[in-house]
C-alpha cells in the first residue's frame, strides 16, 4: 500500500497552490511537505509507491503552495493514506521542541522515504533544531546527527535531503555551504563537498533516473547545476558540469526529478511557479525549460 507523508516546517512566503499530476498503475498516496499554517499551505512531496506498485520508475511528485508561520498543525510530520484520511501525527501540532521521545520538530525542512519504507529527515529550517533524523517503517529512530556548528555531520539549516543508489544520504546543508554525505545503514559521515558553493549554499538536492549526476538548486542565486556524482568509494571533490541561470529574483526553493524522463522539477517562490526543465539527448546533460 502506499504511504503517505506531509513534512509541516516553518516560514513566510505568499504562493498560491500549484498541482502536479502523473498517472500511475495501481493506487498510491499522497506526501505533502507544508509550511504550518491555516489556510495557506506550501505542498511540497515526496510520494512513496509501495511493493504493490510494479512496472512505476516515477515514484515522487510535488505540489506548492505557501504558508503563514502559524498553525495548529506546525511543526510535525503527517501520515495520510492514500484515501487522504489523516492517520498518524509525528512531533506536536503547533508547537516547536527539540525532544526525541516523543520526537518535536522545528521547521523541518524536508523528508525522503526510500524504498524500504525508512525515512530521512532534515529538520531546521531556521528553527532550534539543526539535525538528521532517520527513521524506521514504524518512526523509531534509528540514527541522527543533530548538533549545530560547521564541522563534519553539524548542521546549519539543513534543508534538503535525498539518497543516491549506493547507499548514500546528501544532504543541503544551506547555511555551511556544502553538501554532507553520510551512510545510509550506520549514519557514518563519509564527506562533503563545498568548493562548488563558495557564494551561497544549496538549498536542495537531487539525483537524476540514472544517478550519473546531482541536480542543486541556489536560492538567491537563482541557479540550477549539475554535478558530476561520485562513484563507489570515496566521494572526491565537487565537479560542476553544467548550470542553468535563471531569471532574477526566481528563487528557485525545492526540487523533483522525474525518474522516467529525467525531467527536473523546479518550485520558484520568487516567482510563485513550478517550472519543468526537460533534458536534451547529449552526453553532456543540459536541459531546456
Amino acid at each position: 500500500m502506499a504511504r503517505a507523508w506531509v513534512c509541516v516546517g516553518g516560514a513566510v512566503f505568499l504562493l498560491s497552490c500549484l498541482v502536479l499530476h502523473w498517472r500511475f498503475s495501481g493506487s498510491l498516496g499522497h506526501l505533502l511537505f507544508t509550511y504550518p499554517g491555516e489556510r495557506r499551505m506550501f505542498f511540497s512531496g515526496w510520494i512513496w509507491i509501495g511493493p504493490s506498485i510494479q512496472n512505476t520508475s516515477l515514484v515522487r511528485r510535488f505540489l506548492l503552495q505557501l504558508t503563514p508561520l502559524t498553525g495548529s498543525y506546525g511543526h510535525t510530520v503527517k501520515k495520510y493514506n492514500p484515501l487522504g484520511d489523516l492517520v498518524q501525527v509525528l512531533g506536536t501540532p503547533g508547537k516547536k521542541g527539540t525532544g526525541l521521545n516523543p520526537l518535536q520538530f522545528d521547521n523541518p525542512a524536508e523528508l525522503y522515504v526510500d524504498d524500504v519504507g525508512e525515512i530521512y529527515i532534515v529538520d531546521g529550517d531556521g528553527g532550534l533544531n539543526n539535525r538528521l533524523v532517520k527513521l524506521s517503517q514504524d518512526f523509531m529512530i534509528l540514527w541522527l546527527h543533530g548538533e549545530s556548528g560547521t564541522g563534519s555531520a553539524k548542521f546549519n539549516i539543513p534543508h534538503s535531503v535525498t539518497l543516491d543508489s549506493l547507499g548514500r544520504v546528501w544532504v543541503a546543508d544551506r547555511g555551511n555551504k556544502r553538501l554532507q554525505v553520510f551512510d545510509k545503514d550506520t549514519g557514518e559521515w563519509l564527506g562533503a563537498w563545498d568548493s562548488c558553493f563558495t557564494e551561497e549554499g544549496p538549498s536542495a538536492v537531487r539525483f537524476t533516473p540514472a544517478g550519473q549526476y546531482l541536480i542543486v538548486a541556489q536560492l538567491n542565486l537563482s541557479r540550477l547545476s549539475v554535478l558530476a556524482a561520485p562513484p563507489p568509494g570515496s566521494i572526491g571533490e565537487c565537479s560542476v558540469v553544467s548550470t542553468i541561470q535563471l531569471a532574477d529574483q526566481v528563487l528557485p526553493h525545492l526540487l523533483e526529478v522525474d525518474r522516467k524522463t529525467g525531467a527536473v522539477y523546479v518550485a520558484e517562490i520568487g516567482a510563485k511557479q513550478v517550472q519543468k526543465y526537460v533534458p536534451w539527448h547529449s552526453h553532456t546533460p543540459a536541459f531546456g525549460a
